[in-house]
């Protein structure tokens, strides 16, 4: 574990309290200037840390970025094979592949950014910062039923259910979108494979990709006036909540299985 990594855990363990920097160098057997090192890596990755004289280091509030390490602790478990990258061209192109090349049932890819995502029909799905793009591979014999429209009711439900549990938002449906006060807060993507001489379903690829801090300025001017974000609304996300989503889902995909 690094400096920074060590000093993170400590303050998070301790939220809300002021730390002095010798009693963390100290606890953490680091130096106080690798204490002083690591504060300043971590204000620059977006974490605010309030400082006093003859008090010390409180955190205030963390960025709301997804850690790998943090899912498998949300779900208790670490057997998912969760694989996350900080920019794709698109979440769902790369589960494919890795379907393609043999990939487990489960197997879930991430990403903060795509420059080349795709909705429905092959439309472009805009895909800033700030919004959560997640696929994951599932393999027919876990499905109890594989009709597409089993598949994305399923779908809609895990996705549904997660942000009502985590962040309180009612959101209607309507095909493979969701909304919140009228406005797409969410695409499903649903893929799969199939071989060409029995016509027996491989696997099945659902990607999602939610506006959760997006910023509605940072979208194609096209798509501005009917996007929204869950940022928006009665169910603002003042808390981090990307990982706790991604945890949540699992869960749900999860449960809907045989």
């Amino acid at each position: 574990m690094t400096s920074k990594e060590q000093v993170l855990e400590f303050l998070q363990h301790n939220q809300g309290d002021y730390l002095s920097g010798e009693e963390m160098a100290a606890q953490l057997q680091l130096s106080r200037n690798a204490v002083w090192k690591a504060m300043k890596v971590l204000r620059r990755d977006g974490y605010v840390i309030d400082a006093v004289t003859k008090r010390g280091y409180r955190l205030l509030s963390q960025p709301d970025r997804l850690n790998v390490e943090r899912i498998q602790e949300l779900l208790g478990i670490t057997h998912y094979d969760i694989r996350l990258y900080q920019e794709i061209d698109s979440t769902n192109q790369e589960a494919k592949k890795e379907a393609i090349l043999g990939a487990k049932h489960g197997t879930v890819i991430l990403a903060e950014r795509q420059n080349a995502g795709n909705g429905r029909r092959n439309h472009k799905f805009a895909s800033p910062e700030g919004g959560l793009y997640f696929s994951i591979i599932l393999r027919p014999e876990h499905l109890k039923e594989q009709t597409p429209e089993a598949i994305m009711d399923m779908s809609l439900r895990v996705v549904k259910g997660a942000i009502q549990d985590v962040i309180g938002c009612e959101l209607t449906a309507h095909h493979n979108d969701l909304f919140l006060d009228g406005r797409k807060v969410c695409g499903i993507l649903t893929e799969s494979g199939v071989e060409f001489e029995s016509n027996l379903l491989q696997w099945v690829v659902v990607g999602i990709g939610i506006n959760v801090r997006t910023r509605i300025g940072d979208l194609p001017e096209d798509v501005q006036e009917v996007a929204g974000s869950l940022l928006d609304g009665d169910c603002r996300a003042t808390q981090p909540v990307m990982n706790e989503l991604v945890a949540e889902m699992i869960r749900r995909f999860d449960g809907e299985m045989k």
